[in-house]
């Protein structure tokens, strides 16, 4: 008998062994790999149409599913199908990390993301040649316009040119523009650099550009 996706969502919760663990990873692939798309949804109804709070709140019911999915009751609305009641599971889900990223993001007035959250223990593993590769600067600078408005936000893409422009140096000055500008910390600012130059190693591997 095939699985459902609620025993999809019990294999995630089920992870007392390596032997599970590397089950739940599997499950909780799958289970993204079909509701994926309907969080997506959930987020952007919430994001009030800012595309920053759009991908926390994403990436925050994506980290939610898979630490609280033991919470998940399938004998809840029993007259409906298992689609309907995970929908309604999700958007319960959808509906707590909202409150818990508002109080993230008011608490010292100064937290405007979740990049923000994790930006003081965040250390790059990579220079961005290393992620990049040996390109030459301008057909760097090529390729991010390229993808401007196809995967960069206006915030990643601004920072990004600045930190260019600058060779990987961004005056204090200039960098506390950037802070002023976008509510982040100096330390926000090397987060997003890093993020945006993985979209664009990503992008790159996908559709290969000429350098003619």
């Amino acid at each position: 008998m095939d699985k459902t996706y609620e025993d999809r969502l019990i294999e995630i919760a089920w992870r007392d062994t390596e032997k599970d663990l590397l089950q739940a990873e599997k499950s909780f692939n799958q289970f993204i790999a079909k509701y994926g798309s309907f969080c997506r949804k959930l987020a952007f109804a919430r994001s009030r149409y800012d595309p920053n709070r759009y991908e926390d709140l994403y990436r925050l019911l994506i980290l939610d599913i898979w630490e609280h999915a033991h919470q998940y009751d399938d004998t809840r609305s029993p007259d409906d199908i298992s689609d309907i009641r995970i929908k309604k599971w999700l958007s319960s889900r959808m509906k707590a990390v909202e409150r818990t990223y508002w109080k993230e993001l008011f608490k010292d007035n100064n937290t405007s993301s979740l990049e923000e959250l994790t930006a003081e223990t965040f250390e790059p593993e990579q220079e961005d040649d290393e992620i990049l590769g040996d390109d030459e600067i301008d057909i760097k600078r090529l390729k991010i316009a390229m993808v401007k408005g196809k995967l960069l936000t206006d915030r990643e893409l601004d920072i990004l040119r600045t930190s260019y422009q600058y060779k990987g140096e961004i005056p204090k000055e200039i960098k506390a523009s950037i802070c002023k500008q976008y509510l982040i910390t100096d330390n926000t600012i090397r987060v997003i650099k890093f993020r945006a130059l993985k979209k664009i190693k990503e992008f790159i591997a996908q559709k290969p550009l000429s350098t003619k």
